[in-house]
């Protein structure tokens, strides 16, 4: 080299983005959608979420829809001038609740019969075996399953006591 000083420029990676933190979400199915929140953004920090899914992550402005009970992949994305950008991801987990029902009531049924003959409103199904013979005349005790309409949200409800008159 002769005497002269030879100096390389070396591009430089940007700094990483620190401390941000986002946490898993956990809860019940209210109707109302569900958010996450990124914790140790600055000022003029741009975030971006995306729902994982099948094919590809597309980031947008807005959080994504998280209102049907079911267990979804967020991603996020924090870009700052001059850092590059900081992601990952996290789960939000939204419950089936039990839904509201009316017990059954007035039901009737004749002796030498079944279970099976009589008839429950809508989204009621016999958890007692529907051949259960019904002899003992009066009152009696027998179970039905509640099966919700929204069965994403909803989950069914067991053991149900019904009372039968013979």
């Amino acid at each position: 080299f002769c005497g002269h000083s030879y100096t390389e420029e070396i591009d430089e990676m940007p700094e990483e983005i620190t401390g941000i933190t986002v946490a898993n979400v956990a809860g019940v199915y209210t109707g109302r959608p569900y958010t996450i929140t990124v914790e140790g953004t600055q000022s003029g920090d741009i975030v971006q979420y995306a729902l994982k899914n099948d094919t590809d992550v597309v980031y947008r402005m807005e959080q994504p829809e998280m209102v049907n009970a079911g267990t979804y992949e967020v991603w996020y994305k924090v870009m700052r001038v001059g850092f590059q950008a900081f992601t990952g991801s996290v789960k939000v987990e939204i419950a089936r609740v039990n839904p509201q029902y009316t017990v059954p009531q007035n039901l009737k049924g004749t002796s030498g019969t079944t279970l099976a003959s009589i008839e429950l409103p809508d989204g009621f199904l016999w958890q007692t075996d529907q051949a259960t013979k019904l002899s003992k005349e009066g009152y009696n005790k027998f179970y039905v399953i509640y099966i919700p309409e929204d069965q994403v949200n909803y989950q069914p409800v067991k053991d149900i006591e019904v009372s039968v008159e013979v």
